[in-house]
């Protein structure tokens, strides 16, 4: 016979829920696994509750590993974001200060070829991001591929185990 677990409310055999609790003055049948659960929540908190310094160093060394994750992701990302400005942008901004005026001595290259030379990196900055884009928008493609197969593969699935579920004799 089928038993009710108290905890998690599903069905369990016999053989599953060996295990009793007290809950208010009445014995009550609970899976194994919920009552291993309980038992060791109850006794994290009778630990706890008898060191309340150590659970308030267990707090504060989580908070520290969590902060420094978060400023090591954020220096990460930061110098990630730098360094596809740089490939993205190249020299532009550097070309375009000293072509209005940052260097006034310079003599080597014409005002028209460093104009020249700009159009050129813009030109190369628009290449680079419409091949981005073109890259995004496969991707999106791509993945609405997957996500239509996982929708079908779901189905299937769903269809193969109605069937095994209805025996045999039944088609």
């Amino acid at each position: 016979r089928k038993h009710r677990c108290r905890i998690s409310r599903r069905f369990v055999c016999d053989e599953c829920s060996s295990q009793r609790i007290l809950g208010g003055g009445e014995e009550h049948r609970v899976s194994d696994g919920q009552f291993l659960l309980s038992k060791y929540e109850a006794n994290k908190k009778m630990d706890t509750a008898a060191n309340p310094q150590k659970r308030l160093d267990q707090q504060q060394h989580q908070e520290q590993q969590h902060y420094s994750k978060a400023a090591a992701r954020l220096d990460r990302l930061e110098a990630e974001e730098n360094s596809n400005r740089d490939s993205l942008f190249g020299g532009i901004v550097e070309s375009v200060t000293s072509a209005l005026g940052g260097a006034e001595g310079d003599n080597d290259l014409s005002q028209a070829d460093t104009i020249s030379g700009l159009s050129s990196q813009l030109n190369q900055t628009r290449d680079a991001l419409n091949q981005r884009g073109d890259k995004l928008s496969s991707l999106a493609d791509k993945s609405d591929k997957l996500v239509s197969a996982s929708q079908d593969f779901a189905a299937m699935a769903k269809e193969l185990n109605r069937k095994s579920n209805q025996g045999f004799f039944s088609w």
